[in-house]
């Protein structure tokens, strides 16, 4: 109980470790690539200018006053921003939301849905190399465990098997 309870905290401890690097990889690996994907989203947004595409019920001069007020592609349109400019109310601005949300449907079609090759095995690389240690010194460790116990069970087997004789010498003659 004594090496199980040493060795075992040490081996939980390792393991523990090794489980939160694994966890941070997949944390970092899905944090890149979420970048990514808004990286992507908000340069196809920034394509798209209100001068350029026919918005109903959005004519010359609210675009005008959307302009002025800084709003000059979809990636800048947000219901309740352009609801400040003056003339802009839900109407207007829900046209101005499903124009922006069917460049976003578009520009979902083309993000990218999985990291490079060479960003991925440079992301697993960096954590393989600090797992690999902790692995190391916890096969270790499950090592020296099971060789102390089955030390103290080889030390212990000849009195084991002595009582075992002593004991079934003892049942014979009582019967």
């Amino acid at each position: 109980r004594k090496i199980q309870s040493d060795v075992g905290k040490k081996v939980a401890a390792l393991t523990q470790e090794i489980v939160k690097l694994t966890q941070d990889e997949a944390t970092e690996l899905t944090t890149l690539l979420k970048a990514q994907q808004k990286q992507h989203m908000l340069a196809y947004l920034r394509r798209f200018t209100l001068d350029a595409t026919p918005i109903s019920g959005v004519g010359p001069s609210f675009k005008s006053r959307l302009k002025i007020a800084g709003f000059q592609t979809a990636a800048d349109i947000d219901a309740y921003r352009v609801q400040r400019v003056k003339g802009i109310g839900p109407s207007r601005a829900t046209s101005l939301v499903a124009w922006r949300r069917s460049i976003e449907s578009r520009a979902q079609a083309t993000m990218p849905q999985a990291l490079s090759h060479s960003e991925t095995t440079a992301i697993q690389t960096k954590y393989q190399s600090q797992r690999r240690p902790l692995e190391d010194e916890r096969d270790r460790a499950r090592r020296r465990q099971k060789d102390e116990e089955d030390a103290i069970r080889a030390g212990h087997r000849q009195p084991i098997v002595q009582l075992a004789t002593e004991e079934s010498i003892t049942n014979t003659k009582t019967k």
